[in-house]
């Protein structure tokens, strides 16, 4: 066989009665089926988020300062190519939830006040009250010893020896109606109510 048989031997193959040569491939194509092929890295090596958890706890605890957790969390998640809208979410929500609730509690503080202040109108003023009807009743119960004009049952005039008074219903000036209980020189005692206005004057009810 002679040389330019086996050359057209050769074309025959490859030709049309053969096989269709494949094309060439360059190196660059190499290298980047071979890159494609190899597996993700492992979640290790990943950007990780920071948490969401710190900028919640600290908004709870400092009130709107939690803005500088969420913008510090949401700089550093954009320096990893994260969105940082989540962490400006965490904190409107936490700030927003929060502020609600201290309002709720304020409001139902102030109510339990107000009703607690109707309910016992007296005792705003209870301490200085009780100074001065401490101090009217020995006043009261000499006056009634001393100037006091009782009659018995037949209309006999009747001396009064020793009385015993406690404020029912006294205002801040020691004028009101208190409950004597009277002993008389003959022995007899007797429970009466008297008022007394603010000048120490005061009468059998």
């Amino acid at each position: 066989m002679t040389a330019g048989q086996q050359t057209h031997g050769s074309q025959g193959m490859w030709g049309t009665g053969g096989h269709t040569p494949p094309p060439p491939v360059s190196l660059g194509q190499r290298y980047v089926e071979q890159r494609s092929t190899y597996p993700p890295p492992p979640a290790a090596y990943r950007a990780q988020a920071p948490s969401i958890g710190p900028v919640v706890a600290f908004t709870l605890i400092f009130g709107g300062f939690g803005a500088i957790s969420a913008a510090n969390r949401a700089t550093r998640a954009k320096a990893l190519g994260l969105p940082g809208r989540p962490y400006w979410s965490a904190f409107c929500w936490t700030f927003g939830l929060s502020s609600l609730l201290s309002i709720v509690a304020s409001l139902v503080v102030v109510f339990m006040v107000l009703g607690f202040v109707a309910s016992h109108p007296g005792n705003l003023s209870s301490g200085s009250q009780t100074e001065v009807t401490t101090s009217a009743v020995p006043w009261l119960e000499q006056s009634i010893v001393s100037e006091g004009e009782f009659h018995d049952s037949l209309g006999n005039v009747v001396t009064p020896a020793q009385a015993a008074c406690i404020p029912v219903n006294v205002g801040a000036d020691a004028a009101g109606i208190y409950r004597c209980t009277i002993t008389f020189t003959d022995g007899v005692r007797n429970t009466v109510n008297l008022t007394s206005d603010a000048s120490g004057r005061w009468v059998v009810n």
